[in-house]
């Protein structure tokens, strides 16, 4: 047996007239300012169903749950960073400490905790996967 979950894909930036006035305060060039204007989530994105396969399912639920504790980092660009694309903001990992800690609050047992872990790791390796390719994609 499969269940479905709808995905929940990371949103985009907002860029509205608050962010164009902050961008703007921040000495942001016209050229950055109309790229980011440009980068801009579509109103309407289609979503996207995917299958999760039952024995799965509660690491799911559990990556779903923690999701908010990914780690960012913000390349600024130049120097030796021109793999990724320049005044960009990537996500680079699981915030582990943070999910731990979750965890704790939840009152998830260690063992339960550590079978999550290893679930969310293979979890966390697709998500950065995809995001390096959609990177590639968008520098082309």
């Amino acid at each position: 047996m499969q269940l479905a979950a709808g995905a929940q894909r990371p949103q985009r930036a907002v860029v509205d007239e608050n962010v164009v006035k902050g961008m703007r305060a921040m000495k942001a060039t016209e050229e950055q300012i109309a790229k980011a204007l440009a980068r801009r989530a579509p109103k309407e994105e289609a979503d996207q169903d995917f299958e999760v396969h039952e024995d799965a399912w509660e690491s799911w639920c559990f990556f779903l749950k923690v999701q908010t504790q990914w780690v960012y980092l913000s390349v600024p660009g130049g120097g030796n960073l021109t793999h990724v694309l320049p005044g960009r903001v990537v996500r680079v990992s699981m915030n582990y400490p943070g999910i731990a800690s979750m965890a704790s609050m939840w009152r998830i047992r260690q063992r339960k905790l550590s079978a999550y872990m290893d679930d969310l790791a293979v979890i966390e390796g697709a998500v950065l996967k995809e995001d390096n390719r959609l990177a590639a994609t968008r520098r082309a």
